[in-house]
Formats: C-alpha cells, sequence, structure tokens
C-alpha cells in the first residue's frame, strides 16, 4: 500500500467494490440458475410425473371398477368404456416413460402387467355378456386377474409416493438453495463491504495526514517561526510522499541556499562601497575617453574624404582599362584575320610553285621533242643528199626525183631552223620558269614569315588584352576595397557619434548607479533581517 499513488488507492477501493458487486451479482445468478433448473425440472419433470402417477393409479381403479360393473351387470357398454379408460391408462404410461427414461423398465413392466390385467378382464366379462362363461376356467382367470390388479395397484401406489416424495425434496432443496444464497450473498457482502470500507479508511486516513503534517510545516515557516532544519516524514511512494519528498529536498536547497546568502551579504556590502569609488574612477576616464573620441571623429572624417578621392581615380582607371581591353581585343580579331588571309597566300603560292615546276618539266621534255626533231630533220637532209645524187646519175630520168629530193631537203633545212628557233624560245622560257620558281620560293618563305610574324603579333595582342583584363580587375577590386573603406569609416565615424553620445548618457547612468550602490547598501541590510527569521 505504502508504494501506491494516490488514484491507484482510489482505483483499488473501486475495484475491490466492483469486485464485490461483481462476486455478489455472479453468486446471485449461479443460485438463481440453479433454482431456474430445479423449478424447470419441477415444471416439466416432477410436477408432471407426480400428477399422471395420482391419474394412472386413478384411472387403474377406474378400469377395474368399469370391467367388474360390465361383469356384473354384463353390459356390453361397460365393457368398452373399461377397454377405452385402459387405452388412456396405457398411453398415460408411455407419457411416463417418456418423462422418466431411468425408470422406463420399471413403467414398461407395469405398462405389460395393465395390458395383461386388461385383457383377462375383458375376456372374462365379454364371457358373462356372451353367457358362455367356462366355471371350470373362470377360478383361475379371476385368480390372476385379483393377483395382478394387486401388484398393479401396490405398484402403482409406491410410484406415486415416489413421484410425490422426488417433487418434495425438489421443493425442499429449491428453498435451501435460496436460503444458502441469501446467507451466503449477505455474509460476502458483509466482508467485501468491510475490507472496502477498512481500505478506503486507510487511504482517506493517509491521505488526511500528509497533508495536515505538509499544511503544518508551511503554516510554521510562513509564521517565520519555523526552522529549515524540519523535515516531513515520508510514509510512502504516492503522490503525498512524492511531494513531501520534494518539499523536503525544495527546504534542504531553500536551507543551503539562506547559508550561502548569509555568506554573501557581507561581501555584498563592501561590492556595494567599492562600487561607489569604482564609479568615481569611471567618471574621470569618460571625460577623458569623450575627448579622445572626438579627436578620432574628426581623423576619420578626413581619412573619408582621402578615401572617396582614391575610389574616384581607381573608377576611372578602371573604366580606361575596359576601354584598353575593347581595343585589344578588336586588334586581336583584326591579327587573327591577317593570319588567315596569309595561310590562304601561302597556300596560293604553293599551288602556282607546283604548276611551274610542272611546267618547267614539260619544257624539258618539248626540247627532248625538238631535239629528236633536229636529228629526223638531219637525217631527211641526208637521205634527200643522197637523193639528189642518186638522182643526178640517172640523168634525165632523175630529174623529176631531184626535185622532190630538193624540196625535201629545203624541207628538212626549214625543220631544223624552226626547232633550232623553238629551242631558243623553249631554253629562254625554261630560264624564266627557273626564275619564276626561285622567285616563288622566295614568296613562299616570305609568306610563311609573315604568317608566322601575324601569329606571334596575336598571341602578343591576346597577352595584352589578359593583362589589361587583370588590370581591370584589380581596378574594379580597388575602386570596390575604396568603396567598402569609404562605408566603413563613414560606419566609424557614425560608431564614433554615437560613442560620444554613449560617454555622455554613460555620464546620466552613473549617477543612477549611485543611486543602485545606495540602494543596494539597503539592500543588503533587509536580507540581514529576512535571514534571520529562519534558523538555518
Amino acid at each position: 500500500m505504502k508504494n501506491l499513488s494516490i488514484v491507484e488507492k482510489v482505483w483499488l477501493v473501486l475495484g475491490l467494490s466492483v469486485i464485490s458487486f461483481s462476486t455478489v451479482v455472479a453468486v446471485s445468478v449461479f443460485f438463481t440458475a440453479r433454482n431456474n433448473i430445479t423449478t424447470q425440472e419441477m415444471g416439466e419433470f416432477m410436477y408432471e410425473t407426480s400428477k399422471l402417477a395420482s391419474q394412472v393409479k386413478t384411472e387403474f381403479r377406474a378400469v377395474d371398477e368399469f370391467f367388474t360393473q360390465a361383469v356384473t351387470l354384463s353390459d356390453p357398454d361397460l365393457l368398452a368404456t373399461a377397454q377405452q379408460n385402459n387405452e388412456a391408462l396405457l398411453a398415460n404410461i408411455s407419457r411416463l416413460i417418456t418423462l422418466n427414461p431411468a425408470r422406463a423398465t420399471q413403467l414398461r413392466s407395469l405398462q405389460e402387467d395393465a395390458a395383461q390385467y386388461a385383457e383377462i378382464s375383458a375376456e372374462i366379462a365379454q364371457d358373462f355378456i356372451d353367457g358362455v362363461v367356462d366355471f371350470t376356467t373362470v377360478g383361475s382367470d379371476i385368480e390372476t386377474k385379483t393377483a395382478l390388479f394387486e401388484r398393479l395397484n401396490e405398484q402403482f401406489n409406491e410410484f406415486e409416493e415416489n413421484a410425490d416424495s422426488q417433487f418434495s425434496m425438489a421443493i425442499e432443496a429449491l428453498s435451501e438453495n435460496m436460503n444458502f444464497a441469501l446467507v451466503f450473498m449477505l455474509v460476502l457482502g458483509g466482508v467485501l463491504l468491510a475490507l472496502t470500507i477498512s481500505i478506503g479508511h486507510y487511504t482517506a486516513n493517509r491521505i488526511s495526514s500528509s497533508a495536515r503534517e505538509l499544511g503544518d510545516s508551511l503554516a510554521e515557516l510562513a509564521s517565520g517561526k519555523g526552522s529549515l532544519a524540519s523535515r516531513l516524514p515520508v510514509h510512502g511512494r504516492d503522490e503525498l510522499g512524492v511531494v513531501a519528498t520534494e518539499f523536503n529536498q525544495f527546504i534542504t536547497m531553500l536551507q543551503s541556499s539562506f547559508k550561502d546568502l548569509t555568506g554573501i551579504i557581507e561581501p555584498l556590502t563592501a561590492s556595494a562601497h567599492n562600487l561607489s569609488k569604482g564609479m568615481d574612477r569611471l567618471d574621470a576616464m569618460t571625460e577623458s575617453q569623450t575627448s579622445d573620441s572626438q579627436i578620432v571623429t574628426q581623423s576619420m572624417s578626413e581619412l573619408q574624404l582621402s578615401v572617396r578621392d582614391i575610389s574616384q581615380s581607381a573608377s576611372n582607371a578602371a573604366r580606361n582599362a575596359e576601354s584598353g581591353h575593347d581595343l585589344s581585343q578588336i586588334g586581336q580579331e583584326k591579327t587573327s584575320t591577317v593570319v588567315s588571309y596569309s595561310q590562304k597566300l601561302s597556300n596560293e603560292i604553293r599551288q602556282t610553285q607546283s604548276v611551274i615546276s610542272d611546267l618547267a618539266d614539260r619544257t624539258k621534255d618539248a626540247t627532248e621533242i625538238l631535239k629528236s626533231i633536229n636529228d629526223i630533220a638531219d637525217q631527211t637532209n641526208l637521205l634527200a643528199l643522197n637523193a639528189a645524187i642518186e638522182a643526178a646519175r640517172a640523168g634525165e630520168q632523175g630529174r623529176g626525183f631531184s626535185v622532190v629530193a630538193d624540196e625535201v631537203r629545203s624541207l628538212s633545212v626549214k625543220t631544223s631552223s624552226s626547232v633550232t628557233m623553238i629551242q631558243d624560245v623553249l631554253k629562254q622560257l625554261n630560264d624564266n620558269v627557273s626564275s619564276a620558281v626561285g622567285m616563288m620560293k622566295v614568296a613562299v618563305d616570305v609568306a610563311q614569315q609573315s604568317e608566322s610574324l601575324a601569329s606571334d603579333a596575336g598571341e602578343y595582342i591576346l597577352k595584352i588584352n589578359n593583362e589589361i583584363e587583370q588590370i581591370s580587375l584589380l581596378n574594379a577590386q580597388i575602386a570596390a576595397a575604396t568603396e567598402e573603406q569609404s562605408m566603413a569609416t563613414e560606419q566609424i565615424v557614425a560608431n564614433t557619434n554615437k560613442m560620444t553620445s554613449s560617454f555622455v548618457e554613460a555620464k546620466t547612468i552613473q549617477v543612477s548607479v549611485y543611486d543602485i550602490s545606495d540602494k543596494l547598501r539597503s539592500l543588503s541590510d533587509s536580507l540581514v533581517s529576512v535571514s534571520s527569521k529562519f534558523e538555518t
């Protein structure tokens, strides 16, 4: 119980109440169910059995009476009535067999005996009605009938008594169950109620005691007569136990705080006096710093003007560098164009040189051909000369052939002369081609040098352009830096102005600090008075 919280204790009481109620209800339901079963058996089995037992006994006697009257009066109607009553008797015995399966053998025996009794009685009555009675055998039939009647009557009486006894015992058991259930529920309810009341009373006393102790301790502390060394007793781990533990921890902390406070009061008073002296020295220092801050403000204003001039110059240099960068970029583009055209010119000169070299080769071939033609002309001339000699020898007959030979020789001479002239022209052409080839080689070398120089010029212009970009970047950085320095100097000027204002405000605050030091001394005296109210 000590380790349970208040909520758990309350729930324990409620749980016991619920268990008590549930137990009483369960017991009531149990005994009610048993009584209902007994009552149902009484209504459906015992009462019906008792009623049928009495009815069977009465019907059997009525059957016997009707058979006796039928014999006495020899009346067939009485015989029919007796047989009808006997059928009703046998049907009721069958119902008893259905209701009492445990006693079915006994009841079937009774049913067989009743049927045999009715059969014998009906034969005797019918013989008397018909007037054919055999008195030699009727005596024995009557004796058998009488014996069956006595046995059946005894058995019907016994069965009726058993049914009545069983019905009476069921009623007595039902009454006993009801009485036992009433007594058991009263005892159980009383025990559970006493247990619930005991636990509730114990829980309420514990809660009330803990709350009262806590209230007394707080009242004692509030009156200023309490001792910080006193502690609340802790009786358990419930909420009030936790409150008592936390309260004791709070008192312990408060006791420690008052002890620390007592040790702080004297240094606090001394600190208040030292604070007053320090404020005097701070006043003198503030005056000196105010004068220095005014000098710094004036110097920073002059520096701000200088930084603005530097920033303007850096901005102009950045613009000039940007213009130079644009011009160098244009020069680089022009140089690239010159290099491109130089490369094209060099290629054209190389192609022309190739064509002229080919022409020189063809001229050499033509010279060889003309040499062959000249040799052929010489041979032709020699042959014409031989022909002329042979024609002269032939005389008149060879005159025509001589004319032809003269013409052939004249033609060979002209051919040789023409070949000589062509050879002179080809020689001159070959000399010119050789000269042109030499000049083209020179032109190719010049074009290559021009291309190389243009390429070198483009690279230098590119380097100049890169240097200009670096200069432009540096100028931009210088301009940005000087701009930032200008803003910084403006901020510094503003801060020095604020610092000057702060010094003025500090003088005002110093007056307030003097007042605070006085109040601090008064406060230390009050703390001494308050701490003296509690014993530590």
